[in-house]
């Protein structure tokens, strides 16, 4: 063995004698050296250039927010071809794609000049110890080289997110041409000011820690504009939701960015200044301040202490009255309705207007609809307008209807979400009035021509003006605390053994009176976006926070079913036990993706994409789930009672949204024309056809 180890080391040594002498070594030699010297370079040029990175991160971050904010979420895409998906000039909103146009040129100046401002104000002298006499200069060259360039090339950047944005939600048309153009001109115009506006005045070479004082005129009217008008946007965004309204998500998205930048920037600033970390600072007072100044109590009609559920009618009662108004009832109709946000909602609408349309006595049949998120919302359109103007009045109310789902329900509520409910934040304050849950409520209760969204949820079940009893609406809720279903309704339903078997009763434990946008609201708390609404008992005490239905039970089936096991209780014990009775339970299904066959896989940031796709699109998943076992229950329920005396059968009708488009149909709070239209054209066929495949005795 140690043979063979010499043997091996002579040949070795062999082998690297040969190398050294001959002339690709001393090539490799070279090469090993200038890559030396390169890497060298590379690491002179990397120090300054990442003390600049760090100096204008707060502006690169808002960058990236914008660019995942404009071009990654479904709504953010409907918004864009609701502002750019028309080209014809004749046809486009041109003073608001003109306001678009000034905003977005608005936070390409304001990226050039808080960049320019920081790094004069920066001060770079600091570094002198950590370079060296002898590199010195090099270095200050070097930041005086990115001192110029950087924030010119990020002047290019906002024109170029809402280029890509039009691009991925629509195609490169001209309107997404023009913003390219747009960037283009402004880093020319910043390149080239001086000689275009005949400026030949040198800057000094010393332009870093100069002090704000020293600052040229341009960056301090700049400076001053921008407070001026983010101030104005500040107090507007706080007192007029129609504000919002005008300018829309996609805006109110652009301006807030550029308020948090323009923060960050000054608060980077003060930073230097005291040497101390006020970020960290801020993040303390932010997790301390969270004890106590909670913002998002419910908004209720009365005074504590309450006595609404005193007053409350017990199920029972109320379920008895129902059989007593209008025809027979040979069959009773229950409404579950799915959650999904403004897709939920105009869809819900749409189908329960429809089957009026298809069926003009269903309506004096329908007992309750039971709903979750987005389906609450649109179930109470349709109870609202109904109640107003009557069933005689059909074309108004889809009229009414219509003018309803134009608004942009989202801006209200991103606009106070981002800017004024952010800040709130950090106060040791409760500030209820900037809560951003009411400002989507308040915009429900503007676009309501009914105006019973501002009004008593519970007195609107009291009685119909129009002879015949309303549906039910029964709000499913999640108790945040527990995870437990939450059901807020109307009615007392404690007495009621099916509904109390796995859900807490809102109203029976707690007795506030509520408007009815409120009530829907606590449904549709959307993770994240909308916060979870506190409840309490008195001044002093907390009852619980409650969540979005979807949370726990997606579907509106569950309280459905529950409805469905009381009625049918009542009807064994009745005097008619003998009668026959079919309940009609109707599932209304805005997430129909069964044709998307070959979803894209996941690319970037996969393993976050994993956790908040997978949560979301579990979601949907579920409610596919609960469907069919809803089927095969009914399907099972029908063999086994078909030889037997059974007085009460059920039925099943699924109405399903079908997705199978290139239309984009998203989840948020503003729905675009081509989305609305393309549900319009489907609820008739659809509705039609899915009474026509009922399942039933």
């Amino acid at each position: 063995m140690n043979k063979l180890c010499l043997l091996l080391n002579s040949f070795f040594n062999r082998i690297k004698k040969s190398i050294k002498s001959a002339s690709i070594y001393k090539k490799l030699e070279i090469t090993y050296f200038s890559f030396k010297v390169d890497v060298k370079r590379l690491t002179e040029f990397l120090h300054p250039f990442s003390i600049v990175m760090n100096d204008l991160k707060f502006i690169i971050f808002g960058m990236i927010a914008g660019y995942i904010l404009f071009t990654a979420p479904d709504q953010a895409q409907d918004n864009f071809v609701n502002m750019f998906g028309e080209t014809r000039i004749s046809k486009i909103d041109k003073l608001y794609v003109i306001t678009f146009w000034i905003a977005i040129c608005f936070w390409s100046f304001q990226a050039w000049a808080g960049a320019r401002t920081i790094m004069y104000l920066r001060n770079y002298e600091q570094f002198y110890s950590m370079v060296g006499a002898a590199k010195w200069e090099k270095f200050t060259r070097r930041i005086l080289f990115m001192q110029k360039y950087f924030p010119r090339i990020l002047t290019l950047l906002p024109p170029l997110i809402v280029m890509m944005a039009i691009n991925n939600a629509i195609c490169f048309n001209w309107l997404a041409a023009s913003y390219l153009i747009t960037g283009v001109v402004i880093f020319i115009f910043l390149t080239y000011r001086k000689q275009l506006t005949g400026n030949t005045q040198k800057e000094s070479d010393a332009r870093f820690s100069i002090g704000i004082r020293k600052l040229t005129g341009t960056y301090k009217i700049f400076i001053g504009l921008t407070l001026i008008i983010l101030i104005g946007y500040f107090f507007a965004i706080i007192f007029s939701i129609s504000f919002s309204q005008s300018l829309q998500t996609m805006l109110i998205t652009a301006i807030s960015i550029i308020f948090w930048t323009y923060a960050f920037m000054w608060l980077e600033y003060f930073t230097w200044k005291m040497r101390t970390s006020l970020l960290v600072g801020l993040l303390i007072v932010f997790y301390f301040f969270s004890m106590i100044n909670n913002n998002h109590e419910v908004r209720t009609l009365g005074e504590f202490p309450y006595q609404t559920a005193s007053s409350l009618p017990d199920i029972q009662d109320h379920y008895t009255h129902f059989l007593k108004q209008g025809p027979a009832k040979d069959t009773i109709y229950l409404v579950a309705t799915q959650g999904g946000g403004i897709r939920a909602s105009y869809w819900t609408t749409l189908v329960l207007m429809e089957m009026i349309n298809q069926n003009p006595n269903l309506y004096q049949k329908l007992y309750a609809i039971s709903g979750s998120s987005g389906g609450t919302v649109g179930a109470a359109v349709y109870i609202a307008h109904l109640k107003k103007f009557g069933i005689d009045s059909v074309a108004q109310i889809n009229n009414n209807i219509r003018n309803f789902y134009e608004n942009d329900f989202l801006a209200p509520l991103t606009g106070a979400y981002l800017v004024p409910d952010l800040l709130q934040k950090f106060l040791p304050i409760k500030w209820t009035r900037v809560d951003r849950a009411r400002y989507l409520e308040k915009s429900w209760e503007v676009a309501d021509s009914s105006g019973l969204f501002a009004t008593s949820f519970a007195n609107l079940f009291r009685e119909s003006t129009q002879g015949f009893n309303l549906p039910l609406l029964m709000v499913n809720s999640t108790w945040i605390e527990t995870g437990q279903r939450t059901v807020i309704s109307p009615v007392k339903i404690a007495n009621c053994a099916p509904l109390m078997r796995e859900s807490f009763s809102l109203m029976d434990n707690w007795g506030g009176d509520i408007r009815l946008s409120t009530a829907v609201g606590m449904g549709a708390r959307f993770p994240l976006l909308t916060p979870g609404a506190v409840v309490k008992k008195d001044k002093c005490n907390v009852l619980g926070t409650f969540g979005d239905g979807g949370y726990v039970e997606n579907t509106g089936i569950a309280t459905a079913i529950d409805l469905k096991d009381m009625i049918k209780l009542r009807h064994h014990a009745s005097a008619d036990s003998l009668q026959p009775l079919i309940i009609h339970l109707i599932y209304i299904e805005n997430g129909d993706t069964s044709g998307k066959i070959n979803p894209e896989p996941l690319d970037e940031l996969y393993e976050t994409k994993t956790v908040i796709n997978g949560f979301y699109n579990s979601w949907s998943g579920q409610d596919k789930t609960t469907a069919s076992k809803v089927t095969s229950y009914v399907r099972e329920y029908l063999d086994l009672n078909k030889d037997n005396d059974e007085p009460v059968s059920l039925a099943f009708t699924r109405i399903s949204l079908p997705r199978q488009t290139d239309t984009i149909l998203p989840l948020g709070w503003v729905l675009s024309t081509p989305a609305k239209e393309y549900m319009l054209s489907k609820v008739r066929p659809v509705v039609k056809k899915a009474f026509g495949n009922t399942i039933h005795q």
